[in-house]
């Protein structure tokens, strides 16, 4: 069984529609679909962040992956990787506490776990995803506001994306020894101002405000979403297509 933890519901609505997923289990905000046309998939959708885990636990518990790719949303760290890449993310560096105290010493790296399955899985996105790029992933409690520390601790960590805690999904998977992928889509560049819509996006617990939806900017975001919603959901529609040929 091929597992996947998809944290927007959006990105897969037209694949499973196409593929005939129905709903085959519940827990919570999480739900798990399974379709009689790609017996060896299960897809769970739900869970960001901190919730990574949670979410991770249950699929693993309930439907005992040989391996699982967690699919979701980062932020660029440098101008090399622009708005709706997808990156196959090869390494994992957790920082917690406070950002004044990150430094190296203080990290934890996870080396994504590999396999003859995820090379021919990695060179098969290759073909079919334009855009798709091998990089590593920041998890951080808190994304920095200021452009010039997102480029310092882009370059600091070696890493090519950024996102809220999603390291708790390879310590789930290393828990249970199930090999895992991370791919992440990117949702915001490095240059950018995050909006509430964004972080929301990339995981963090934060409640939007009616002020939030009604700013002109956000005109421009909406449509800058919009476009970045439909190459999300082309390129799942590729990655997933490899997945089932694996």
């Amino acid at each position: 069984m091929k597992g996947l933890l998809v944290t927007d519901e959006y990105i897969t609505k037209s694949h499973m529609k196409y593929s005939g997923f129905y709903i085959a289990g519940m827990h919570g905000k999480y739900r798990a679909f399974l379709s009689d046309s790609m017996k060896d998939v299960v897809i769970v959708v739900g869970g960001s962040g901190h919730k990574l885990s949670e979410s991770a636990n249950w699929l693993i518990n309930n439907y005992s992956p040989d391996f699982l790719i967690s699919i979701g949303h980062a932020m660029s760290l440098n101008k090399e990787i622009s708005l709706g890449d997808v990156v196959f993310c090869s390494k994992i560096t957790s920082l917690e506490g406070p950002m004044a105290l990150w430094n190296k010493d203080s990290s934890y790296i996870s080396e994504v776990s590999s396999s003859m399955k995820f090379s021919e899985f990695g060179n098969k996105i290759l073909k079919n995803v334009k855009t798709f790029c091998d990089g590593n992933l920041l998890c951080t409690s808190n994304i920095p506001s200021k452009t010039k520390m997102r480029y310092w601790i882009g370059e600091e960590f070696d890493s090519s994306v950024i996102d809220f805690d999603s390291s708790n999904i390879s310590r789930a998977c290393l828990k249970s020894d199930i090999p895992f992928a991370i791919v992440r889509f990117v949702a915001a560049t490095v240059d950018e101002k995050l909006s509430v819509f964004d972080r929301r996006t990339l995981g963090e617990l934060i409640k939007p405000t009616y002020k939030n939806y009604i700013m002109p900017s956000n005109i421009f975001g909406s449509l800058k979403r919009g476009k970045r919603r439909k190459k999300a959901i082309h390129d799942f529609n590729e990655i997933i297509s490899a997945i089932g040929s694996i």
